[in-house]
């Protein structure tokens, strides 16, 4: 498809549409009964086609893209790509995307996912959006890899970047991933639950408040 199918997918109005209000975008397909949300074919890979959809993971209804080959190669890890600060699910410069393709041209599945408040994810309730490196994540990140690692949440690879990273490494820790793939770690901060006078959450295990 050309780039009004990509448009589709990723939940953008169409040209001379008005834009919906956060954490509604892509909910369209899903919400029609019986509806299946849309597929587009973004390319064509050693495991045959490379298929994309946007889709809603976990209680909280996390916005997220899942790209996979039309083949996935038993028993691999599904790929969660994580938010660099408040940059939405495509990655720095779409590099999220150009590796989600690419990986599934390998065989891997891969999620990449809009934490609570930040993207087309909506926030969760009584908290506020674009937080960065919010405790939420940590219940962001276990439910999407419940819903996407098939009764093993254990089964997936972290990737993120700065923030995303430090995060990646945490929940790794907390589900006891098969991997993560980080890039410059920001693990010297002050948590957000900090700032705002509480205790820090009992899940940073790698963070140096600062």
């Amino acid at each position: 498809p050309g780039p009004s199918g990509l448009a589709t997918i990723s939940g953008a109005p169409a040209a001379g549409g008005a834009a919906q209000p956060r954490g509604t975008r892509g909910q369209d397909q899903e919400k029609a009964a019986g509806a299946a949300p849309a597929v587009a074919v973004v390319g064509e890979g050693e495991s045959g086609r490379v298929e994309e959809r946007a889709c809603r993971r976990g209680p909280a209804g996390l916005s997220a893209v899942e790209t996979r080959p039309e083949a996935p190669s038993p028993g691999l890890p599904v790929v969660v790509f994580l938010n660099a600060a408040t940059d939405h699910h495509v990655g720095p410069n779409r590099l999220w995307v150009h590796l989600a393709r690419r990986w599934a041209d390998l065989g891997f599945r891969s999620v990449r996912v809009d934490l609570s408040g930040i993207g087309d994810s909506p926030a969760r309730p009584g908290r506020i959006d674009q937080v960065i490196r919010s405790a939420d994540a940590f219940d962001d990140i276990r439910e999407v890899a419940e819903a996407v690692g098939e009764g093993d949440p254990s089964n997936v690879v972290l990737v993120g970047l700065c923030s995303g990273a430090y995060q990646a490494l945490e929940s790794a820790l907390d589900l006891k991933a098969r991997g993560a793939l980080v890039v410059n770690p920001a693990t010297v901060f002050t948590p957000p639950e900090l700032e705002a006078g509480g205790p820090t959450d009992p899940r940073r295990r790698i963070c140096r408040p600062t």
